[in-house]
């Protein structure tokens, strides 16, 4: 058998031997054209190929098909549940027709809400526990400021009983009328400063000097200090700036003097430091006072946690400073030994140094 070609197509030679027994006879020979054979390869490779095509095209539909059926959402779910975080709360899946996956984007808009409404009933009672540390704070500035307040009544009241004795006189008038008004100033500007801390006011963050906030936090209780016969040391630079509310300032500052002076007995002292190191701003607040036991040096950052006596102390004083730190992205330590006082340090990152 050969193959040759025969015009336009090939064809087959095919010869077969005829014999009898032993004899032969001869040899029958006859060609098959293979035009129909190619025509029908061809025809069945066609097919073949359309059939190839049409399943691929149907397997892209379908591909196509499920990506928008169920791909689709679940990547878009996946998307909007890593967006979801911290403060970014306010999102929504798209939910279509009824199925699993609308049910469950339906549970997870739920959930958001649900964890959104928490959030807000924290920051209310974040915002009502600030605001009560803030006015336990001035329970315990009350003493200093009926000092402050009663020594230049005390002065007023002898001016205005020397003016009904002798009033004739136009320079003595002038001369009592100067410390009656000189009496009034003091007596508003102690109420001034105590309104100025218990009022809740917006986060503005200023440039502030802290040299000149250290010691208008110092003044707050200058009586009270006074009183224990505590030494205060400001050391701190006088070029040392930060960018920060001045109320929170002031309030950290506050809370960290007032526990320094309710660990200390006579003669001790409080020593406020700053220093910049490279793009951090430090600052130091330390006591020479009874210090803490070192199974509470890791809780004094705790809401509620004192070691005081009940009624002394709210156990919301170190955990207010220690928020009021984080709010500018800033860390607070404290070291202690029990009997040697303790140091409570705190570093501000750069962004918030002039």
């Amino acid at each position: 058998m050969q193959r040759f070609a025969r015009g336009e197509h090939d064809a087959l030679d095919v010869g077969v031997p005829l014999s009898i027994g032993k004899k032969r006879w001869g040899t029958l020979k006859f060609g098959i054209s293979l035009e129909k054979a190619d025509h029908r390869i061809l025809a069945t490779v066609g097919r073949i190929v359309l059939l190839t095509i049409l399943l691929m095209s149907a397997g892209f539909a379908i591909v196509v098909l499920l990506s928008r059926r169920f791909i689709g959402p679940i990547t878009q779910l996946a998307s909007t549940m890593e967006k979801a975080h911290g403060d970014t709360l306010d999102l929504k899946v798209p939910v279509r027709g009824q199925d699993e996956l609308a049910v469950l984007a339906d549970r997870f808009n739920s959930m958001i809400d649900r964890i959104r409404q928490a959030n807000e009933e924290l920051k209310k009672t974040h915002e009502k526990l600030v605001q009560s540390e803030k006015l336990a704070s001035i329970g315990v500035l009350a003493a200093g400021v009926a000092h402050e307040i009663n020594n230049p009544l005390g002065g007023i009241f002898n001016c205005l009983r020397m003016l009904q004795q002798d009033s004739d006189d136009p320079a003595r008038r002038e001369k009592y009328l100067g410390l009656v008004k000189e009496g009034m100033d003091r007596i508003e500007s102690t109420v001034s400063k105590l309104l100025w801390m218990s009022r809740k006011a917006d986060h503005r963050p200023v440039d502030v000097h802290l040299r000149d906030a250290v010691e208008k936090a110092h003044s707050f209780l200058h009586y009270k200090i006074g009183k224990r016969k505590i030494a205060f040391a400001n050391e701190v630079p006088g070029d040392l700036h930060l960018t920060v509310d001045m109320h929170d300032l002031q309030q950290l500052l506050l809370n960290l003097y007032i526990n320094a002076i309710d660990a200390m007995g006579p003669d001790g002292v409080l020593t406020v430091e700053g220093s910049r190191n490279d793009s951090t701003v430090v600052l130091e607040v330390a006591d020479t006072g009874c210090g803490i036991v070192p199974e509470n040096v890791h809780r004094v950052f705790d809401p509620f946690f004192t070691t005081k006596l009940p009624g002394e102390g709210t156990g919301l004083g170190l955990w207010l400073t220690y928020e009021i730190v984080r709010t500018y992205d800033g860390e607070i330590t404290v070291e202690s030994e029990p009997g040697r006082g303790s140091r409570f340090t705190m570093r501000f990152p750069s962004r918030q140094v002039r």
